[in-house]
């Protein structure tokens, strides 16, 4: 594991911060990391979207209005054109895959 440093850290929260249309990407690591509630509160706190990978797809729960569902060619359309339109993302235990998120 790799350590973050404060200024690494101040920088991505300024990215976060000017964000208009954040997109949260989450995969099998959320649960793995027992995270499910946080990804919840970040995406209050942001008025963010959030996107699932088959791995991720029960990280949040399906009633949660901000859930899009997975993301990808074989997932929901409303996942992958907030994922396409979004000026950040935050990818949360979550590998990426041309299948699930093209050319990001």
């Amino acid at each position: 594991t790799s350590q973050v440093s404060d200024l690494d850290l101040t920088e991505a929260l300024k990215f976060i911060a000017n964000s208009k249309r954040p997109y949260i990407y989450c995969g099998g690591g959320v649960l793995a990391a027992e995270a499910e509630e946080e990804i919840v509160s970040l995406s209050q706190r942001l008025s963010a979207p959030v996107g699932l990978s088959m791995m991720g797809l029960t990280a949040i729960p399906a009633s949660y209005p901000l859930n899009l569902g997975m993301s990808g060619m074989h997932g929901k359309y409303a996942a992958s054109m907030a994922q396409s339109k979004a000026d950040l993302i935050l990818a949360v235990g979550v590998r990426f895959s041309d299948r699930a998120t093209g050319n990001v």
